[in-house]
């Protein structure tokens, strides 16, 4: 059951950023663009009807989001996490580490995970783009 308990967990976060990522928004008002980094990514993301700020970063033992003036959810283990920005498709596609526009987002965003010995490569498409 605990193995259970886990996955069912580790689902639920991947739905969520599948979400979030999905639902990113740079277009309105609320919006403050996407701000990449390589170790944080910071965006508006326009879910249950509202469009709220999040933030992602990995912090004691957890990949964290953030998002308003609530606390941080733990979505997923990992004591380390890179993130990676797409900027074109295609066989000449490239990734870069950093991802800063008032007005604009990749095309996806790669998220690296690691914990311990274990390391684990995510890869999201970002939603329509405004």
């Amino acid at each position: 059951d605990v193995e259970r308990g886990a996955h069912g967990r580790r689902m639920r976060a991947l739905a969520q950023l599948e979400q979030l990522f999905g639902s990113l928004d740079v277009t309105t008002a609320r919006s403050r663009g996407f701000d990449g980094s390589p170790n944080r990514a910071a965006f508006a993301s326009a879910t249950r009807g509202e469009t709220h700020p999040v933030v992602l970063t990995a912090r004691d033992g957890w990949l964290l989001m953030s998002a308003g003036n609530g606390p941080a959810d733990t979505l997923l283990v990992a004591d380390a996490v890179t993130f990676d920005y797409l900027l074109s498709y295609g066989s000449g596609a490239s990734w870069v580490q950093a991802w800063h526009s008032p007005v604009s987002a990749p095309l996806a965003v790669r998220l690296r995970l690691r914990h311990g010995d274990a390391a684990d490569t995510l890869f999201f498409l970002i939603g329509p783009r405004g």
